[in-house]
């Protein structure tokens, strides 16, 4: 089937900060969720002011744990409004800062899509079609329930609780806040592209086995072919941070590597991946407010098959 090239730029987990992208064009730009440190209206309206300024055709965001003024149910609000009256905080100041109920989702619904912005919940989005076919990509916002609990109302839901979560065949992107245990064995897109694990920044590229019959329990371990030919670390926060026990030839690597993306201001990744067989994962988190090793956004270019051209 002919493919066509499609460039991705990917980054999570800004809360609030800022990242200043060149003027080059790029498909379709994902932002993973952690749009916000403490969920403010105006933390959500600087996000969109930085996603304004990428230069993509499409460009997708989804909340993650950070956003939980995002939710689609009260519950959250309702929490941090009754806390807030604990505190002695009134419910107009609490509203200057976090806006009335559903203030944020409206910003990110209306406000954002005039920018080309598209606030994806849980579900199928189409990208951009190149030529007769239209890449799917599959959004899931949530991230598993912190144990102990968080000390802050989160968005989130319970592994335990069987909660079903389907990827099928046609689905080419897959973009969630964290990452979802295991790799992905059974379900097979091109990527998954996440964030939330702040030290997991970096990316691999996995390849299945190509007999999975004999799995009676399949997982990441047994799924994934480890050949180191086939499945590889691509870039990690680890081989860019310097350690004590480095040598001096390592630390002049690292040195070069991270002038290299600062210069930049991404990190760049471009090699055929093949469908049905590897995945590309990604975990794209930034967080910009973290000093030491360096976090940037990755720009990845991958074939997404077309149907031919219309008659």
């Amino acid at each position: 089937m002919p493919q066509r090239n499609t460039g991705f730029l990917i980054l999570s987990d800004t809360h609030a900060g800022s990242w200043n992208p060149r003027d080059t064009p790029i498909d379709v730009a994902i932002h993973c969720g952690g749009l916000t440190e403490h969920s403010k209206l105006d933390e959500f309206k600087h996000a969109i002011r930085m996603m304004t300024r990428i230069n993509a055709d499409l460009k997708l965001v989804i909340a993650g744990d950070d956003d939980p003024a995002l939710g689609n149910t009260t519950g959250i609000y309702s929490k941090r409004l009754v806390e807030a009256r604990v505190h002695g905080i009134s419910e107009a100041a609490f509203a200057k800062q976090f806006g009335a109920w559903g203030e944020a989702r409206r910003l990110l619904l209306i406000d954002a899509a005039e920018a080309a912005i598209t606030f994806l919940d849980e579900g199928q989005a189409l990208l951009p079609p190149v030529e007769r076919r239209s890449p799917r990509a599959l959004s899931q916002p949530l991230h598993p329930k912190h144990r102990p609990p968080s000390p802050r109302p989160r968005l989130k839901f319970h592994a335990g609780r069987g909660r079903p979560y389907s990827i099928g065949d046609d689905v080419d992107v897959v973009v969630t806040h964290s990452p979802h245990k295991g790799a992905l064995e059974q379900a097979r897109p091109r990527m998954h592209c996440f964030g939330h694990v702040h030290e997991g920044w970096g990316a691999h590229l996995l390849r299945c086995r190509d007999d999975r019959s004999s799995l009676n329990v399949p997982c990441a371990v047994t799924a994934v072919d480890y050949d180191k030919y086939k499945s590889y670390a691509i870039e990690s926060r680890e081989r860019l941070t310097p350690l004590p026990s480095d040598k001096e030839e390592t630390r002049l690597q690292q040195k070069a590597g991270n002038k290299h993306y600062d210069e930049r201001n991404f990190v760049y990744w471009k090699q055929p991946v093949v469908p049905g067989k590897e995945t590309l994962f990604v975990n794209a988190t930034v967080k910009f407010s973290l000093p030491g090793s360096l976090r940037m956004p990755w720009v990845v270019d991958i074939d997404l098959p077309t149907v031919g051209t219309a008659a």
